[in-house]
């Protein structure tokens, strides 16, 4: 895990996602808003007694679920199946998936269900082909305690796409250093024992002008690269990327006075302290160029 350096991991805070970020899933899925709202994860010996609890809740109410393996070998994960148009708002991530026979929507009526759908994002809700099942999905959640990411088990990134992911951070960070932010460092590759993903960090103190500025100056999302990437997963539904991609950099606030003591319980300045008010109007202006796109956008899906 990573050291309290970021913001969103050392103090409690709530993160959103962009349409367009990557979750545990499906490859046609792409995450939404969402908020934890179920009770404790089961031991790692409990995961396929849960996942049966719930597959079996799911499957007596003839929701179209599988129950497969994870990466530790444990038939510990219920997904979703078929070719359906699906809108998930789970306790960890919520996720969309087109049908490929349908293809992605453009009638504004289904965007406005779909953006109706993920404002919910403090309530476990699911929708097959517009049909609302929030009640019996809530239900299965509930009677059975499963947990999507703890039903992966352990995570093993891709070590390749965790290597262009540092890249296009640094190449961020290098931006930034050259328009006047040299406390800017560069992200690394995560060690053995870290499931953290690479991410860039920025002083909380910035102020929302200047990281405006810094962000107008460096940006952090490309809608032509967004908007080729759709197209990639719309010709290739099975996931993956193509030979030069390059993901938009993965950006968090840290507080300058742990830097030298990531770890530091001691409270932060009177600046920080204002500024950590303000962190989500921070966060938002992280997101606004691709909270823009997706106002506009339906993903096709993407890779996991």
């Amino acid at each position: 895990m990573t050291t309290g350096r970021t913001i969103c991991l050392a103090l409690v805070l709530v993160t959103t996602l962009s349409l367009g970020a990557c979750a545990h899933g499906d490859p046609q899925d792409s995450p939404s808003n969402a908020t934890n709202t179920t009770s404790q994860s089961a031991p790692p010996d409990q995961l396929a007694s849960v996942a049966k609890t719930y597959f079996n809740c799911m499957t007596e109410a003839n929701l179209p679920v599988e129950l497969v393996a994870n990466g530790d070998g444990d038939m510990a994960i219920v997904r979703f199946t078929g070719d359906h148009w699906l809108m998930v708002r789970s306790p960890e991530a919520g996720s969309l998936r087109w049908s490929q026979a349908q293809g992605p929507a453009t009638d504004p009526a289904v965007l406005k269900m779909v953006k109706d759908f993920f404002a919910q994002g403090n309530q476990p809700g699911l929708m097959i082909d517009g049909v609302d099942y929030s009640p019996i999905y809530l239900h299965c959640l509930q009677v059975s305690g499963y947990d999507e990411e703890a039903a992966y088990g352990t995570i093993n990134m891709d070590a390749e796409l965790v290597a262009r992911q540092v890249d296009a951070n640094n190449r961020w960070a290098a931006c930034a250093r050259k328009n006047g932010w040299p406390m800017i460092e560069d992200s690394a590759i995560p060690a053995a024992d870290d499931s953290d993903w690479p991410a860039t960090l920025i002083p909380v103190t910035i102020g929302i002008p200047k990281l405006k500025a810094l962000l107008k100056a460096c940006p952090n999302f490309d809608p032509a690269e967004q908007a080729f990437m759709d197209n990639w997963w719309k010709t290739n539904p099975s996931g993956g990327y193509p030979v030069d991609y390059m993901p938009d950099p993965i950006l968090d606030f840290y507080l300058p006075s742990h830097r030298d003591n990531p770890n530091s319980t001691a409270d932060p300045t009177a600046e920080e302290q204002a500024a950590l008010e303000n962190l989500s109007n921070l966060r938002s202006v992280l997101t606004a160029a691709s909270d823009a796109y997706w106002q506009t956008h339906v993903p096709s899906g993407g890779s996991t």
